[in-house]
C-alpha cells in the first residue's frame, strides 16, 4: 500500500510551479519527476494554470508521420522523439511566441 509524507504534496507543486516557469510542458516535467502525466496535469490545474490535454501520437504511413499542430506530414527527425506530437518547428514557433509576449 502507497503512504503518502505529509507536505510531500506542497514540495511537488512548488518545484512543478517552478518547472512551468522555466518555460516546460507537462509532459517534460512528468518525465523529470518521475510522475505520471495525469498526477502533473493535477498539480498544474490546482496551480491555477489550464490543463493540456495529452495529445496521441498520429500513426507513421510511408516513414512520416503528422503533426498535431501544423498538420503537416514530415519525416520522423521533425520530431523530438518516438512519442513527440508536435514537430521541432512548431515547438520552436510557441517558444519564440512565448518570448516575445513576455519580453
Amino acid at each position: 500500500m502507497r503512504t503518502r509524507k505529509a507536505g510531500k504534496r506542497g514540495v511537488v507543486r512548488k518545484t512543478i510551479s517552478g518547472l512551468l516557469g522555466r518555460g516546460m510542458n507537462q509532459a517534460e516535467i512528468a518525465h523529470e519527476l518521475d510522475l505520471t502525466p495525469a498526477t502533473v496535469n493535477y498539480h498544474v490545474r490546482l496551480l491555477g494554470y489550464p490543463a493540456i490535454p495529452f495529445r496521441r501520437v498520429a500513426p507513421v504511413k510511408d516513414g512520416r508521420r503528422a503533426c498535431f499542430v501544423c498538420h503537416a506530414k514530415k519525416e520522423l527527425a521533425a520530431f523530438k522523439n518516438d512519442r513527440a506530437s508536435t514537430c521541432t518547428a512548431c515547438i520552436r514557433a510557441r517558444t519564440k511566441q512565448k518570448i516575445t509576449v513576455y519580453a
